[in-house]
């Protein structure tokens, strides 16, 4: 009997414009809020983001450096799904209250939140999403849009970079990848707090290897 081929997954760009159409297609109204470029960890860059900020996005290089000021603890998820987590951990870890306005019914995501209540155990998630071939076409169609801006890489290119979230929970600073067991809890945070909080720790991420600047930020937060 032939074994089921591995599905692969085609990275997304870290581009406002085309995660704000994609987290649409998925079912969370980007008509408030969206994703939009946070281009430094300065407080110059943080007041240019209209707040609350819901969540930031890091696309960060995978240097040894780096990983190593992670404490990485390498996790079972291939790093060309990592940014579909970024975004779900984005959009999943908002206020209930934004969940229940933003959130369409009958949408995907209204669908998955269905499916996977909080008590889900984070590898039944990942696998759920794995073989979910509706988000799988959702998330093909974006790596193909008109509006990225660098071209679609191969399937088996190494593009040594990833992704995590970081969100404000239970007034609780979290770092949330995909390829862990679990979130890395920074300390106490608050909506007020949580961005210039969430870039001291990638600040410290940089600090570790200043030879890297393939860094780019993505704060979730009220639209334009």
């Amino acid at each position: 009997m032939d074994l089921p081929k591995e599905k692969r997954w085609f990275p997304l760009e870290s581009n406002p414009t085309l995660l704000n159409n994609y987290i649409s297609s998925l079912g969370f109204s980007n008509e408030r809020y969206g994703f939009a470029d946070l281009y430094s960890t300065d407080e110059w860059a943080l007041n240019m983001i209209q707040p609350p900020v819901l969540a930031l996005v890091v696309h960060f290089p995978m240097s040894s450096k780096i990983l190593e000021r992670r404490h990485e603890m390498h996790k079972e998820v291939e790093t060309e799904i990592a940014m579909e987590f970024a975004i779900l951990h984005a959009l999943f870890n908002t206020p209930k209250c934004i969940q229940s306005s933003e959130i369409e019914p009958t949408s995907w995501a209204e669908m998955f939140l269905n499916e996977c209540p909080a008590d889900t155990l984070p590898v039944d998630k990942a696998s759920i999403l794995e073989n979910d071939n509706t988000i799988e076409c959702f998330h093909d169609a974006a790596a193909k849009d008109p509006s990225n801006q660098t071209n679609r890489p191969e399937i088996d290119d190494k593009i040594g970079i990833h992704f995590a979230t970081f969100a404000c929970v239970n007034d609780k600073l979290c770092d949330l990848d995909g390829r862990l067991d679990g979130p890395i809890c920074h300390g106490s945070t608050s909506i007020a707090n949580f961005l210039k909080d969430a870039c001291g720790v990638v600040q410290k991420w940089m600090d570790a290897d200043k030879n890297e600047m393939r860094f780019t930020m993505l704060a979730l937060a009220p639209s334009a």
